[in-house]
């Protein structure tokens, strides 16, 4: 995937240990950024926890219903 400069950055902060928060306007690559940084911290060994209601892109599923 091809990064912006500012994503780039972005991606590099989060190489570095730091927590983050993805905001921005629709359109804005945050899924794209937010797919990218996932894909390179689990390359590297390192878990991976996104929040994003409905769409949360690594979250485990769900418990079982109980009857």
């Amino acid at each position: 995937m091809v990064l912006s400069t500012t994503q780039q950055l972005i991606l590099d902060k989060a190489k570095e240990g730091h927590s983050l928060l993805i905001l921005g306007q629709s359109g804005a690559g945050k899924s794209h950024l937010v797919k990218e940084m996932a894909h390179e911290l689990l390359r590297n060994g390192k878990s991976v926890y996104t929040l994003d209601g409905p769409h949360s892109l690594f979250a485990p599923p769900p418990p079982p219903k109980k009857s």
